[in-house]
């Protein structure tokens, strides 16, 4: 899967994050704008954290396939990030052919039952009547959708691991499982992943993580199970 940011400033910044960890995987998973064509069918909304835009750079090396997917940061963060569905879909429809638009936020400390009630309601917000849910599973979930003429699919991954015991569930739980996986010594747990996760990183234990999560596909599958599942329904 090829990566392709929509703002500049903000692809500077992934790219950066992903050259610290491998200066070879930059051009192997990123498009140059000077690049890109009408292929675009598919966009990730990340609607929370500073590293989840490293768990996409990660996943997307080991998805199958050269599909092109755009990138984009919400300035609106999780449940609210929906009401951008217009705005994404304005901006990209004159160029680009856009069909699924691909929502990743965290849990936190919501339960979720109440992500899946209000992420629906917002939809309902959004799209027409004839919103139908095509698969749901614990922590991801797609919807077929339609507004005005446009019909769009739309699919939601929750980050969070039940098996790592924090105040908050983050993209940072799959990153300690990881680091758990590996054996890293000494992780001593905080109030929240993110917390722990911070410490690894001053600790210069996280540069580890990264790597071998790029490595190592099953690894990968195994940690961020619901972003390969949710993230397949646009691969193919």
């Amino acid at each position: 899967m090829n990566l392709y940011p929509l703002s500049y400033g903000y692809g500077a910044k992934v790219r950066g994050k992903m050259r610290r960890i491998d200066k070879r995987i930059v051009k192997e998973i990123f498009v140059d704008n000077k690049n890109i064509d009408s292929t675009l069918e598919s966009l990730i909304i990340l609607a929370d954290g500073y590293r989840d835009d490293i768990a996409v750079g990660i996943l997307s090396k080991h998805l199958d396939g050269k599909k092109l997917v755009g990138l984009v940061k919400s300035e609106r963060t999780r449940i609210s990030s929906i009401k951008n569905i217009p705005v994404y879909l304005s901006h990209l429809s004159k160029k680009q052919p856009l069909k699924n638009l691909v929502f990743i936020m965290d849990q936190e400390n919501d339960t979720l039952e109440k992500i899946h009630s209000e992420i629906e309601k917002e939809i309902n917000r959004v799209c027409n009547k004839q919103t139908k849910k095509v698969e749901k599973a614990e922590r991801y979930f797609i919807y077929d959708c339609s507004l005005g003429r446009r019909k769009i699919k739309l699919v939601f991954i929750i980050n969070g691991v039940d098996a790592i015991d924090t105040e908050k569930h983050s993209i940072e739980d799959h990153l300690l499982m990881a680091a758990e996986k590996l054996r890293i010594s000494d992780i001593n747990y905080l109030k929240t992943s993110k917390e722990t996760w911070i410490k690894l990183e001053k600790e210069s234990k996280s540069e580890k993580v990264y790597k071998k999560l790029l490595l190592d596909k099953k690894l990968a599958e195994e940690v961020f199970n619901q972003h390969f599942k949710g993230l397949k329904f646009i691969e193919y």
